[in-house]
């Protein structure tokens, strides 16, 4: 059976996926991030995006199922400069 997996135990995204009333798990994602952002792209959106896929890459394949991932990431830029 394929399931839906949100890569991610923040309780605003937990909130948010489940107003679609679709069951899911929520599976924290086992990697680094402070060491990705080394690695990620300067430009706020890539980076997010980075975060948002890798997040999702761990938690697929730690699962053992045929399964749907959902990664996100946020951060604050403000004219391409990123802040915490």
């Amino acid at each position: 059976m394929i399931s839906l997996i949100l890569a991610s135990q923040s309780k605003y995204r937990v909130h948010l996926l489940k107003r679609l009333s679709y069951p899911f798990k929520s599976v924290a994602p086992l990697i680094d991030e402070e060491i990705l952002k080394k690695s990620a792209p300067e430009d706020p959106q890539l980076q997010a995006l980075f975060l948002a896929k890798a997040k999702a890459q761990s938690v697929f394949e730690s699962s053992n199922d045929q399964s749907w991932v959902i990664g996100s990431d946020q951060l604050l830029s403000f004219s391409g400069k990123i802040f915490g």
